[in-house]
Parts: C-alpha cells; structure tokens; sequence
C-alpha cells in the first residue's frame, strides 16, 4: 500500500544524529517520522581534530 504521507498537527520528540533531542513531524496515517537533519558531510577539520 502506498501513503501520501499527510502531516500530523503535533510532533514526536525524537533523538538526532548529535544526540540531541528535537521534534520530527510524522504521517497521520502510517506513522512515518520525516528526517529534518541536515544530509552535509562533515568538514575535513572535523576529522583532523579527532586525528
């Protein structure tokens, strides 16, 4: 069965990437959550500063 994905009025509190916590819309009739991260790559001095 396909969804047309139809937002909720309220939002889910759910945990991020950063582990912080933020809230994410859902569909009302399958209970999807929508990704509302950013999809960037990390910088190059993000990982030289782990180095």
């Amino acid at each position: 069965m396909i969804c047309d994905h139809e937002a909720a009025k309220g939002k889910v509190w759910m945990e991020t990437e950063i582990g912080a916590a933020k809230k994410h819309p859902y569909c009302r009739k399958c209970g999807t959550l929508k990704n509302v991260s950013s999809d960037r790559g990390r910088k190059i001095s993000h990982f030289l500063i782990v180095l």
